[in-house]
């Protein structure tokens, strides 16, 4: 068993894992109602505080405080490395690179666009943006150096499965993105490509951070 300090640190990780996760995919829902122009099943989720949007103060605020949440997420989570093994370090970071590009990122910097193009603004949330999905896309394939086959061959396969079906999420949200007309069903879906996209990796997360409570119990 590790010490009472790894074990409160893991017991934390997973907490404030629950709330970013749950509290991210649930305000999408509450957002939207409040957005009654807005489609989710079409637009992405940016367009819910970018400009034009009549919550989108609020919006920006929240993605602002679920970051400052992920990012304790993320210390917690790195505190809770008993084992020191680097892959769950370099994980850790990665988390809070996610917070800061993806989350804060997102609320301080809007994708605005203005006569149909990206203002300065928009750029730097697609930029930032993108390094904090980038990490997150990470995030499994560096954790598959500390769960690997010979050590825990089923957790080596679920981080595998997440990472193969997130990959295909995101190709899907990427397409879904360009006005091809034999692209136009996948248009359709826009908006529930990324949600499933980022359901996906949230699961891997609060998997990841209830495991490491488990193991901080028993090794």
């Amino acid at each position: 068993m590790a010490g009472k300090r790894y074990i409160r640190w893991s017991y934390l990780a997973l907490l404030t894992c629950l709330v970013a996760t749950v509290g991210d995919l649930a305000s999408l829902a509450v957002f939207a109602r409040l957005y009654p122009a807005y489609n989710p099943r079409l637009q992405p989720i940016s367009a819910l505080g970018a400009s034009g949007s009549p919550i989108a103060l609020y919006v920006s605020g929240w993605w602002v405080l679920l970051g400052l949440v992920f990012l304790l997420f993320s210390y917690a989570y790195g505190k809770s490395n008993f084992l020191h093994h680097p892959a769950q370090k370099i994980s850790a970071w990665l988390i809070g690179v996610y917070a800061i590009g993806e989350e804060v990122g997102s609320g301080l910097f809007p994708g605005n666009h203005l006569a149909g193009h990206l203002t300065l603004t928009g750029i730097i949330h697609n930029v930032i943006g993108g390094i904090g999905v980038i990490a997150l896309v990470a995030i499994p394939f560096v954790l598959m150096r500390k769960y690997s086959r010979a050590v825990d061959a089923a957790f080596n396969r679920f981080l595998l499965l997440i990472s193969v079906t997130g990959i295909l999420f995101f190709m899907l949200f990427s397409i879904s993105r360009l006005a091809l007309p034999e692209m136009h069903f996948l248009r359709l879906w826009h908006g529930l490509w990324q949600r499933f996209f980022i359901a996906n990796y949230y699961i891997m997360l609060v998997v990841i951070a209830a495991k490491q409570v488990m193991e901080s119990k028993v090794k």
